[in-house]
């Protein structure tokens, strides 16, 4: 559909002919033509119909582009048409001849309308609607033949309007009146009152009184008469379904459909990418279409420290502070109101990380602190430590979750099994998804308590323990029952360790070297073994009745339980020559925290943390490694007897 505007003088927009001027130009369905400077012609886009065909020269005062044809006004005052004929829009064009010069003219869907000098209308094209035989051009009945009758009055026009398949216009007294297609009420509850401008749309109409008010009617399908605004106008213009006008304050405005941004140019809306502190970002606002575009600013909020938004709404630059930034951008053409977006911005990053002085240092424990910033994404944190001569020998506490956030969070721990009067580094260490590679903070040192202490432990024969936090108790052979360990105390392999409500700090013997290596325990009751020799690994072998079995119970045929809860497990964090045992595999430590579980329904089950640990199917006899996120069942092939 088209609009109905007579001549609409605008300046050109960047898609036109370069060498043109700005004295008049009007769109049609789907090309446009406009009049130069000098007088002359020019037309482009569609030609499907010849719409650029057979363009006349000479000079021209006014030109109206319709749905696939064109007609214009020479300067001495004689129409011409040209485009698509399929409705008869290229006959009957009247001639000045006989009927006097043109002033005005209108193209519509297939239908055409003029107004000479003197105010006299005539119609020509398409009549499928009664868009030409029923243009009222007389007082009295129609006469068949172009020319005055002595006993009939023409009527005089000022203005007329062509619509997709209707025509209005305006009469020298300001009255208004419409013909033509009557689908959507186009003829329906035309207003009173005097008019001075009219704008006839796909099938709706829009004019403007004497006293600039708008008055608008006809189909409403997409909001064409609603909010239709107030206040005083001086000009209208009506696209296919919807319109625009100009306020006397210069001011424009828009109503009706919307679809393409015609009404009112819109924010595509989309969520932004996060940004990455010290990585390049960048991402473009984009509005329905408009041409030129539009110019973009931040009219609410703040955007991330190191982005700048451009003019044409580009948004780039390198994030320099973590956090979750809300603004709004607002894009403004200038000429209708602006269209604005609010929207947020997540800035992550890697942690940074501080170790702090180690507090409560005893012979054989100390207290570890740091400070992370986890920079607006969860983290896992852990602290590492080893004998300043023996790096080699590192030790780690289990990981810790960290929420995300853009603020310092204390993390703390208690590491046990020292040895006193002895120098150790320490450091934190984190990660999160933007650094697979842990975030290392600097070492720091403490030197254990002088003190009694403990002789350190035997390869083969003995294990030093001490609690870390909660409760750990210990049962060695000949012992009735538990005891609470209350101290760091060294305990001959074959004893039973309980953790289930504390963890426990193990040093073991790395043989005839004198070194020591340490890790934690948690979770579950298992009993420690060694072999004599170097380098030998300290054997945790889940011990204990699985909770699925009944106390008191006489031995008997296990029975597989489809249930998989219950059973007993075991956590250990640390590296080292460490393995944990269950009933049908173990775990060999590469450096980790993880997990085993002997499981109800006759199996072993083995997860990692983090790290990676070397897992022994005793039934299938497999070694294989496994990683976080992973896990590996071992299973038993029959029942067999506990």
């Amino acid at each position: 559909m088209l609009s109905a505007a007579l001549v609409v003088v605008l300046p050109f927009s960047s898609s036109a002919p370069a060498e043109l001027s700005t004295p008049a130009v009007s769109a049609g369905g789907t090309h446009t033509c406009a009049i130069d400077a000098g007088g002359a012609l020019a037309c482009w886009g569609d030609d499907s119909a010849g719409q650029l065909d057979g363009i006349p020269s000479g000079q021209f005062e006014a030109v109206s582009a319709g749905g696939k044809h064109t007609c214009a006004i020479r300067i001495d005052g004689d129409l011409v048409c040209w485009g698509d004929d399929s409705a008869g829009q290229l006959d009957g064009i009247p001639t000045t001849a006989m009927w006097g010069p043109f002033q005005s003219v209108a193209a519509g869907g297939k239908h055409t309308c003029a107004i000479r000098t003197r105010g006299t209308l005539a119609c020509w094209g398409d009549d499928s609607s009664g868009q030409v035989s029923d243009a009222p051009r007389y007082t009295v009945h129609w006469y068949w033949h172009w020319g005055w009758h002595l006993h009939r009055h023409w009527i005089r026009y000022l203005a007329v309007a062509s619509g997709g398949a209707h025509s209005c216009a305006i009469r020298i007294d300001g009255d208004l009146v419409c013909w033509g297609d009557d689908s959507a009420g186009q003829l329906d509850g035309i207003p009173q009152g005097s008019f001075k401008a009219v704008a006839a749309g796909g099938k709706h109409t829009c004019a403007i009184r004497t006293d600039g008010t708008l008055a608008c009617w006809g189909d409403d399908s997409a909001g064409q008469l609603d909010e239709v605004p107030t206040g005083e106008f001086e000009s209208v213009s009506a696209g296919g379904s919807h319109t625009c006008a100009v306020r006397t304050t210069g001011e424009v405005v828009c109503w009706g459909d919307n679809t393409y941004g015609q009404s009112q140019p819109e924010m595509v809306a989309a969520e932004l990418p996060r940004g990455v502190i010290g990585d390049d970002y960048s991402y473009s606002f984009h509005t329905t279409g408009q041409s030129p575009g539009p110019n973009f600013q931040v009219t609410a909020g703040h955007l991330p420290g190191g982005l700048e938004l451009t003019p044409e709404g580009q948004l780039t630059g390198t994030p320099t502070t973590a956090g979750d930034f809300s603004f709004t951008v607002t894009a403004s053409n200038g000429v209708v109101g602006g269209s604005s977006q609010a929207t947020s911005l997540a800035v992550v990053g890697t942690p940074i990380l501080g170790a702090e002085p180690a507090q409560g240092i005893t012979p054989t424990s100390a207290s570890l602190s740091a400070k992370i910033n986890p920079r607006n994404l969860p983290a896992q944190a852990w602290f590492e430590y080893w004998p300043a001569s023996s790096p080699q020998s590192a030790t780690h506490t289990p990981a810790t979750k960290v929420a995300a956030a853009v603020t310092q969070k204390g993390l703390g721990a208690s590491i046990a099994g020292l040895t006193p009067d002895t120098l150790y580094s320490f450091r934190v260490i984190a990660t999160n998804e933007l650094s697979p590679n842990p975030v290392e903070s600097s070492v720091l040192s403490l030197k254990t308590q002088p003190g009694p202490g403990i002789p350190p432990p035997v390869a083969g024969q003995s294990v030093n323990v001490d609690t870390a936090n909660g409760v750990v108790r210990v049962k060695c052979p000949g012992d009735e029952g538990f005891d609470t360990l209350v101290s760091a105390k060294q305990i001959p392999v074959g004893c039973e360790i309980d953790t289930d409500d504390g963890t426990v700090a193990l040093t073991a013997s790395r043989g005839s070297s004198g070194a020591t290596e340490s890790a934690y325990f948690w979770g579950g009751t298992f009993e420690i073994d060694q072999s004599p020799g170097d380098e030998q690994d300290a054997v945790a072998t889940l011990d204990g009745r699985l909770r699925c079995e009944k106390r008191g119970s006489k031995p008997k045929r296990a029975r597989a339980s489809s249930s998989r809860g219950g059973g007993r497990k075991l956590w250990g964090a640390g590296s080292g020559h460490f393995k944990t045992v269950g009933n049908y595999g173990s775990a060999s430590v590469l450096g980790t925290t993880w997990l085993v579980i002997d499981r109800c329904d006759l199996s072993s089950a083995f997860e990692v943390l983090e790290g990676r640990v070397k897992v022994r199917d005793f039934i299938k006899g497999i070694s294989l490694t496994i990683t976080p996120g992973h896990r590996y069942v071992a299973k038993a092939p029959f029942l067999r007897l506990r």
